[in-house]
């Protein structure tokens, strides 16, 4: 089989996993998926009314908006929108770009893996990759869309970690971290995490010389990656204390105590979350990364960069898992920080990945060897594991999925997510909206209202009012972000502290109102150390094709 015939095929391979899904399409019924729907129905509106890049979600909280897409990473939703343009359809939008991503991960991890060993184990591990089922899992159980998305961007962090220290690694690093970050910050904080001490490690393999380079330019990489990411970073994480992210901890069902790999301890006090994820999954990753040690143990005398490629890509692995135990209880315990991530379970989507990659860079050793019985029997097991729970989760989910459509929201109805909450909001916003907002506002006061001008970051409103200057809470939940306009003057945003709404005060008279959101202060920085960023990126992108332009002359 020809290489382009390889990619061809890991990639349909990609597609073909979740036929299961695609072609109804089919979906199975969870908060997170209904959550996903409704924020993308509301990134695409605003897309077409030529909003760039959308920060505010209009119909959340029924229709009296919030911040979400400040907060939330926001590749996946473009993605989505780009598919959607395709189709035209909001559930294909959504369920094709699992997909695709799937595909996508799959085809960089073989054609990456495919310049470092030989290609019949690089294509091995593409296919493996395309079968995860760990993905399938993350996907379409737990459907936590955006995280599955950022798999394609870890795959690519891999890639950049197998280049030699460089500018070159540089570069790609910069990419990986930035699109990790704009994908899922929280998979980007974890794979930091877990491979900042083998960075050390491997820095300190360099030469005396190149340790502190070495060092410095995968710091310089990371940094500018995060950089990139700053026109979402930077406002998401200095504007917290502006929405309600206690909500994000709170419910009993985001209780990390129940949601360790390979439970155990736990379980008598807490009973299981995902029993796939926390002892069958993990079960088939720790496997591949035993064999990996054995075969790094055994052929510690070759000491090559496959070796040490082999060795990195398995610390990875062994740190996810362990951050991802119960061996780590009390880490998560007396750390806030780890406690943001919400279930050690999240590790997973670390080391399902990476532990492919050490075997993808360990089996090739052992062939040159008089086991290499032992790495043809390892991925013929690792395929045959894979291809067997990705079997089963797919029958499953054919007996537990329904027509995907059946599952819209009508727009009316649209919720948001407690943690995306203006601050300081009461309940009242409820009662205000389900008892005819605006219109019934105004009918209470007598007084004449229309709204002119209904778009997701602007609106405009019609007030006649008769002998008196009337208070009006208008149907806009409060947020720094809006310019609040009476007549053709800008005035403060006060608030109703019951529900939250903005509210003005109206003269006698015509007069109209208008919400122009401007955003904040922390947007346009970020924006300008995105810009900034790009720019340095593309200057040493150019200066390293230059050199090599100069070597080849």
């Amino acid at each position: 089989m020809t290489r382009f015939l390889q990619i061809l095929f890991i990639f349909f391979l990609g597609l073909a996993v979740n036929a299961v899904v695609l072609l109804e399409p089919k979906a199975i019924s969870g908060p997170d998926l209904r959550i996903h729907y409704q924020w993308t129905v509301q990134f695409i509106e605003a897309l077409r009314e030529g909003i760039i890049y959308p920060r505010w979600a209009a119909l959340s909280n029924l229709g009296l908006g919030d911040p979400t897409f400040i907060y939330i990473h926001p590749l996946f939703y473009y993605s989505a929108a780009a598919v959607h343009k395709l189709t035209g359809n909001i559930w294909s939008a959504i369920l094709w770009v699992p997909a695709l991503s799937n595909s996508v991960a799959a085809v960089i991890a073989f054609i990456s893996l495919s310049r470092a060993v030989n290609t019949s184990i690089a294509f091995a591990m593409g296919v493996l990759v395309a079968l995860s089922p760990y993905g399938f899992h993350l996907a379409h159980y737990q459907q936590f869309l955006p995280m599955h998305f950022a798999i394609y961007a870890l795959v690519l962090y891999m890639v950049a970690w197998a280049l030699r220290t460089g500018l070159a690694r540089m570069v790609l690093l910069a990419l990986a971290v930035g699109m990790l970050a704009a994908s899922h910050i929280l998979m980007a904080f974890m794979v930091l995490m877990v491979t900042a001490p083998v960075a050390v490690l491997h820095a300190a393999r360099e030469a005396p010389k190149l340790r502190l380079r070495a060092l410095v330019g995968d710091g310089l990489g990371v940094a500018l990656g995060l950089s990139l990411a700053g026109v979402y970073l930077l406002p998401a994480l200095t504007s917290q204390q502006l929405i309600s992210p206690s909500g994000w901890y709170q419910p009993t069902y985001l209780d990390w105590r129940n949601s360790f790999l390979f439970q155990f301890f736990t379980l008598p006090p807490t009973g299981f979350r995902w029993f796939h994820l926390q002892w069958t999954i993990p079960a088939l990753t720790l496997a591949i990364t035993v064999f990996s040690i054995f075969a790094i143990w055994q052929t510690r005398s070759q000491k090559t960069r496959v070796w040490w490629l082999a060795v990195d890509a398995t610390a990875i692995t062994l740190l996810a898992l362990l951050l991802g135990s119960e061996l780590s209880y009390g880490l998560w315990e007396h750390s806030e920080t780890l406690r943001r991530l919400q279930f050690p379970i999240r590790f997973l989507g670390v080391a399902s990945i990476t532990s492919l990659f050490g075997l993808g860079y360990a089996a090739p050793l052992l062939l040159a060897t008089p086991r290499r019985i032992w790495a043809m029997a390892a991925v013929v097991c690792a395929l045959l594991g894979s291809a067997g729970l990705q079997g089963l989760l797919e029958f499953k989910f054919s007996q537990e999925a329904q027509s995907a459509p059946s599952l819209s929201i009508p727009r009316d109805k649209f919720m948001g997510q407690p943690e995306m909450k203006p601050a300081g909001a009461g309940d009242a916003w409820s009662s205000y909206a389900k008892a005819g907002g605006l219109a019934a506002e105004c009918k209470a006061q007598k007084l004449a209202c229309a709204t002119t001008l209904d778009l997701t970051h602007h609106k405009m409103w019609a007030i006649h009012a008769t002998a008196r200057t009337a208070s009006l809470r208008l149907p806009l939940l409060w947020y720094p972000g809006w310019e609040i306009r009476v007549g053709p003057q800008a005035v403060p945003q006060p608030k109703d502290p019951a529900s939250g709404l903005v509210t003005v005060q109206v003269p006698p008279g015509d007069t109209v109102v208008e919400a122009v959101w401007v955003g904040l202060p922390a947007q346009k920085i970020g924006a300008i150390l995105s810009l900034s960023a790009l720019i340095a990126l593309c200057m040493i992108t150019l200066s390293l094709y230059l050199q090599r332009f100069k070597s080849a002359v």
